[in-house]
């Protein structure tokens, strides 16, 4: 009989002790029940525990409720497990006041609990895998550390230690690593990203290191756009032309042939993102969302800071050799506030689809695609299944939390750079007279003369008037 005592944060305590009944003398419990402890101190959280398949056989003892889930919610239910055991479940009942919380199956079912939707599970579900796998881990190296002590032959007990502790040794550095903020850059950002803040590690200490960041910082904030418009795209095609002031300004100095993208449009159209009231009404589950955030408190100003050293540059500004090492520290720091507050953009792969199979029968497409997740787009193909039908080889997509892909082109584009060979990630610059599109690359700066088709198609896109 399981007993309100045994009920542990980390399980069912065993009690050799406990009483044992036969099997028609109480609820029978069943792996995955939930066993919620009826009496519970105030001070704490309510005792809660689940139950597993090597606990069996079980029956509930006296103050104990239990929550059986319906087949078809057990996984949401492991959320309501972990949300029984919060503060914010117990604060619910009137009499945790009296210095102790006292359950009621009648109050159980008023409670108020969360209903996950597919984001939030996905998210439980890698956090708990992450978890059990630590776990596993752990418990590998314990039995790795007593069964060494224990074998009879204690010179190939020697042997096995070391070479068992180097998978050891190996989990724990790239545990490590995640930690490290140059290496998740440099391996979970977006290609074009990665590229450049690995050309930023490359060249600290040397001559180049400030004007690496100043080209970092300036790819980041045009990515970080990019995703804007998606965002506002997601929710109405027009929006990303009519939402963004800027869009208009670039419109019309593409169309007089001007210039074309600076840095300064890039800030715009992200401070617009954050003062937007289009953005603010958008729900927590629309993909991108989280770009609205991005240029509120410290980026904002960080990016102004480094704005003005760039354009400080630009107008012949020097630095001598005191202010130099200031200004390439303080814009050191301001890069890495921005690129901090950038991470979401890890959770929207950058992808490149290569080939699509469509099954008309099924109704399903399988897409191959590459993930430009890192510093080099020499990646190993993927693969997966979308209901969709008009994806196209050789775009580039985002891919949003619900696996929904998000096509990029015309504003941005993938193919081999004419210039040094690599392929790279480009976006438009320029206007060149004959109305073809020049666009540049973010990886290396180098140009490509887009085809009169891409002129076309951002014409549909709203970058370009329709007469240029």
């Amino acid at each position: 009989m399981l007993t309100a005592k045994q009920l542990r944060p980390n399980g069912i305590l065993a009690d050799e002790e406990g009483a044992y009944l036969a099997e028609g003398d109480g609820t029978a419990l069943e792996a995955g029940d939930i066993v919620v402890r009826m009496i519970n101190h105030a001070s704490q959280a309510l005792a809660a525990v689940e139950v597993e398949l090597e606990d069996l056989p079980l029956i509930a003892g006296p103050h104990l409720v239990v929550l059986r889930p319906k087949h078809e919610h057990r996984a949401k239910c492991r959320v309501l497990f972990h949300f029984i055991r919060s503060d914010r479940f117990a604060l619910q009942f009137q009499s945790r006041l009296a210095g102790s919380v006292r359950l009621s199956v009648a109050e159980l079912r008023e409670a108020r609990v969360p209903v996950p939707d597919v984001d939030l599970m996905g998210a439980f579900e890698d956090v708990e895998a992450a978890a059990a796998s630590f776990a596993v881990w752990r418990d590998e190296s314990l039995d790795l550390l007593e069964l060494s002590f224990d074998a009879d032959d204690l010179e190939e007990a020697r042997s096995q230690l070391i070479l068992g502790s180097n998978q050891v040794r190996q989990r724990a550095i790239a545990g490590r690593l995640l930690d490290d903020l140059d290496y998740r850059v440099a391996t979970r950002f977006p290609l074009p990203v990665a590229y450049r803040w690995r050309s930023t590690i490359a060249s600290r200490g040397g001559p180049d290191e400030l004007r690496s960041i100043l080209h970092a910082q300036e790819v980041l904030l045009a990515y970080v756009g990019v995703v804007a418009i998606a965002a506002a795209r997601r929710c109405d095609p027009e929006l990303g032309q009519t939402e963004f002031g800027q869009i208009k300004d670039i419109r019309r100095r593409f169309s007089e042939h001007k210039g074309g993208i600076t840095l300064g449009d890039w800030r715009s159209i992200l401070i617009e993102a954050a003062d937007s009231k289009v953005f603010h009404r958008l729900p927590g589950t629309h993909p991108f969302v989280e770009v609205r955030d991005y240029f509120r408190g410290g980026v904002r100003e960080a990016s102004g800071r480094l704005a003005e050293v760039r354009n400080g540059i630009a107008h012949l500004r020097e630095f001598g050799p005191g202010e130099l090492k200031g200004a390439t520290v303080q814009a050191s720091k301001d890069l890495k506030t921005m690129l901090l507050a950038a991470e979401f953009i890890t959770e929207y792969p950058l992808i490149r689809v290569t080939e699509t199979r469509w099954n008309a029968l099924d109704e399903v497409n399988t897409v191959r695609y590459r993930q430009l997740a890192g510093d080099s787009p020499v990646v190993p193909l993927s693969e997966m299944s979308h209901p969709s039908n008009v994806i196209e080889s050789d775009s580039l997509y985002l891919l949003d939390l619900r696996r929904e892909l998000h096509l990029l082109r015309p504003l941005m584009i993938g193919t081999e750079c004419p210039s040094c060979g690599h392929w790279s990630t480009f976006l438009p610059d320029r206007v060149v007279r004959d109305g073809s599109m020049l666009y540049r690359s973010l990886e290396h700066g180098h140009p490509y003369a887009a085809s009169p088709e891409s002129t076309r198609s951002l014409t549909a896109f709203g970058l370009v008037e329709e007469d240029t």
